[in-house]
């Protein structure tokens, strides 16, 4: 009997919890879309591993957390969008521009501006003129000009796109990503974006950098809403939805998160180019290399000598992953790091049994050192930068603090495991070596560079940042070898 009353007592507080929720005002869950190819589920703070820098991403998660209402994300095409909202079979979409376009919806208030502009192949050019008369300049030279389906640019950008006398030049896709790719296969010339869109299309993309840029002045600007559906959200729910942007406004939230977005792709932008990507391969060989020689020297396994290559490669950066928050983690994302990891044991186990059989192995040893202090200091740099943009783009604060950090977690964290597993605790870049403090120095240079110079308007700052980074970490790491600089002692 007692088991019986008991079951019914918790079947009754079920009920009273069910009803209760059924009566809340609002919905608890809406389904809704988001225009760039992203997917995830949206509640408390899981936004920062499936999206990365997008503000509008970033400011509904914070709304969800604030309103107690979740929110449901998948892609879709600009073009369906609005069909999708009147029909009701979505509750919500964003980015949205405001147009009268939209019939069967409701606006969220504002939450900021889109700025489109025009993104051009580097070898083509166009008279200095602003605003729309830009478009039209080149449309008169004969360009072939893309733009994304269904999406709306304002009244004059839309008119010039769809006038017939120039239906020959232009054309749509589903995405700015796909635009991008199409200039730089030479199938259009330019395309029309938004700002952030387009730049981070071609920090995304390996190579886009020196094949298209973007024209500063600007199309047109764009207040940008939360759109829903007026045929499943009601105005309750509405003015939840608003009055958790407002709060998170006053308290300056929403400020902070769209510095935390525009600085991401800001970042990534400047170290997107060849050279840098360059530079994590020559330092993930050469972190790979110093593990296969001391694996030599000290008689390990060429599992062994593979583990110890891993370590200072890829060691430091799962760490950081995992500290951020990043999933997939870096090292599951490429297998490139892992090719070049196992390639370098595979090529310096076959080189220095070579040379041991010929009898020139400790000249070519010494040789390879010098080679190694170079390369190593190369990708100590790279890495370094690498720290800070993972520690921008998943939104650790503060910055000066986590920066530094992630750089050294990035450079010397994978160093440090492998000599903990070799030698415990005589382990140099905790004793004597001047190394991780190269990392902590130029983290914070960074950090405190990307604090003051982001600034959507003048990307080209942050390059400028980057390659100061990298070449004064390479100085700094360089001139510790050749001066035997030591750390520090206590």
């Amino acid at each position: 009997m007692r088991v019986a009353r008991n079951c019914i007592v918790l079947l009754l507080c079920a009920l009273l919890l069910s009803s209760a929720a059924w009566t809340r005002p609002g919905r608890s869950l809406l389904i809704g879309v988001w225009t760039p190819d992203e997917v995830g589920l949206l509640k408390g703070s899981g936004i920062a591993s499936g999206t990365g820098d997008q503000f509008a991403l970033r400011l509904l998660d914070a709304i969800g957390t604030r309103a107690d209402i979740g929110f449901s994300l998948r892609p879709m095409e600009q073009v369906h969008t609005r069909m999708a909202l009147d029909a009701g079979t979505i509750d919500f979409a964003l980015p949205v521009a405001r147009t009268e376009a939209y019939t069967g919806v409701v606006w969220s208030k504002p939450y900021g501006q889109r700025t489109d502009l025009l993104f051009l192949r580097a070898d083509k050019s166009l008279p200095d003129q602003d605003g729309v008369a830009l478009l039209a300049a080149a449309l008169r030279q004969g360009l072939r000009v893309g733009f994304v389906r269904g999406e709306s640019y304002g009244p004059e950008v839309d008119g010039l796109l769809a006038s017939p006398d120039h239906a020959g030049l232009v054309s749509s896709d589903g995405s700015d990503m796909a635009n991008l790719e199409r200039a730089m296969s030479g199938a259009i010339d330019a395309f029309v974006a938004p700002r952030l869109s387009g730049m981070s299309a071609i920090a995304a993309t390996p190579g886009a950098d020196a094949q298209v840029t973007f024209v500063p002045r600007a199309l047109a600007t764009h207040t940008l809403h939360i759109a829903f559906s007026a045929a499943t959200v009601d105005a309750r729910t509405l003015a939840v939805i608003d009055a958790a942007m407002e709060s998170l406004r006053a308290d300056g939230t929403e400020a902070r998160l769209r510095q935390v977005s525009t600085t991401s792709v800001l970042l990534r932008l400047a170290a997107a180019g060849a050279w840098f990507n360059a530079l994590d391969i020559v330092g993930t060989i050469a972190f790979a290399l110093s593990g296969a020689l001391i694996a030599r020297k000290e008689g390990y396994s060429l599992f062994g000598a593979f583990v110890l290559a891993l370590l200072p490669a890829d060691g430091g950066g799962v760490i950081r992953d995992l500290l951020v928050g990043r999933s997939p983690i870096g090292l599951m994302e490429s297998p490139q790091g892992l090719y070049l990891i196992i390639g370098t044991v595979a090529v310096a186990s076959v080189l220095l049994r070579m040379h041991d059989r010929w009898r020139m192995a400790t000249g070519a040893v010494g040789w390879l050192r010098q080679v190694f202090e170079v390369t190593d200091a190369l990708g100590l740099a790279a890495f370094t930068v690498t720290g800070v943009v993972i520690a921008v783009r998943y939104g650790t604060e503060p910055l000066w603090l986590w920066g530094p950090i992630c750089a050294f977690l990035s450079g010397a964290g994978g160093t440090v495991l492998r000599d903990l597993c070799r030698n415990g605790n005589n382990n140099a870049v905790l004793r004597t070596s001047f190394y991780a403090e190269v990392c902590l120095i130029w983290g914070l240079v960074l950090s405190l560079a990307v604090l003051w110079l982001a600034r959507e308007e003048e990307p080209n700052l942050l390059r400028a940042a980057v390659i100061v980074t990298v070449v004064g970490a390479f100085a700094t790491r360089m001139a510790a070898v050749i001066l035997r600089v030591r750390s520090p002692q206590m």
